[in-house]
């Protein structure tokens, strides 16, 4: 014979399995995972906004003005220049 104590536990713990197994969790796991997600999309945004604020107070985001600011002058004369013609190349037949 089993202790009534026992009795109890497993008593409890087969109340705990058909409730699980009663319902439909999986809309329940979905809608936890999306919000999951989207919760660690959203504090990622905010950490690089906050991080790139800080850069740009302590001074290091303008040092990298300049560069960006040559590399967009490089890209529009690479974009104004025109390229070369080949003779010949497009002739009709």
């Amino acid at each position: 014979m089993l202790d009534p104590e026992l009795k109890e536990y497993l008593k409890a713990i087969n109340a705990n399995i058909e409730q699980v197994n009663k319902g439909n969790n999986w809309w329940k796991a979905l809608s936890h995972g999306l919000f999951t997600g989207f919760g660690y999309v959203l504090g990622f945004v905010i950490a690089l906004v906050v991080l790139g604020w800080v850069l740009n107070i302590v001074g290091i985001i303008p040092a990298f003005k300049k560069e960006v600011d040559d590399w967009r002058r490089l890209l529009q004369q690479t974009q104004q220049q025109k390229l070369p013609s080949i003779q010949g190349a497009n002739t009709t037949r």
